[in-house]
């Protein structure tokens, strides 16, 4: 009697221990199809949808930016820098840009970028790898950039606990995302993330937030301290 309730104990911790590992294969498909669909498309097809002229219609940088004004001497860590699109508009403005990315194509394509343009905006711009999982820098910043990337973070509530110590007293992150539902650009619906859950996870993380309401057509703004 005793072997057979042990064997039904033993039969419950395993169920249990299963349900708790696929209760979590959704949120992790969710995050290797953000990195998949990404990878899939060809290199020279997303700097070509980075740097569209349209863009700037829907994206609006320069208004988004004016949310972390003044930015005149001012670090700011633009992560997932891509193709330079804001770190060179916050060069622009005078302030000193580390432009940070997981892909090594992107670096380059930034570097070659940077030798094209005035000298003293390029001299702002610093094009540093990072890791994908936590980013270590030997100073701190006054501003995080994080604009169409936070889908792609993983383990993102340690992940924002990391970029607090990167932070300044008084410095801030500035998160623009894709809101959760079909539209002309951005990733599927199903790799998106809504701004209830980006929200929550900064709470998780401890910060308090800001929601900038700026109008942008296709996403949401959510500033954190």
């Amino acid at each position: 009697m005793k072997i057979m309730k042990k064997n039904k104990f033993r039969l419950g911790v395993k169920m249990m221990t299963i349900c708790w590992i696929f209760s979590f294969l959704p949120f992790c498909k969710k995050k290797q199809d953000a990195n998949t669909h990404m990878h899939k498309t060809p290199f020279e097809e997303l700097v070509q949808r980075f740097e569209s002229p349209d863009r700037d219609n829907w994206q609006k940088p320069e208004k988004v930016l004016d949310v972390l004004e003044p930015l005149e001497g001012k670090t700011v860590l633009d992560i997932g820098a891509g193709t330079g699109y804001f770190s060179i508009r916050l060069a622009k403005r005078k302030a000193h840009v580390l432009a940070a990315d997981t892909d090594e194509k992107f670096r380059k394509y930034l570097q070659e970028r940077l030798k094209k343009l005035d000298a003293e905006i390029a001299s702002r711009i610093h094009s540093i790898a990072v890791q994908p999982d936590k980013i270590e820098l030997k100073q701190k910043v006054d501003a995080i950039l994080i604009v169409n990337v936070y889908h792609h973070i993983d383990n993102r509530v340690e992940y924002l606990k990391n970029l607090k110590k990167l932070l300044k007293p008084k410095g801030v992150i500035l998160v623009v995302d894709f809101f959760k539902k079909e539209l002309p650009v951005g990733p599927p619906v199903h790799i998106k993330l809504a701004k209830e859950t980006v929200m929550q996870e900064f709470k998780e993380a401890g910060y308090s937030l800001e929601e900038e309401p700026l109008g942008l057509p296709y996403q949401y703004v959510i500033k954190a301290k």
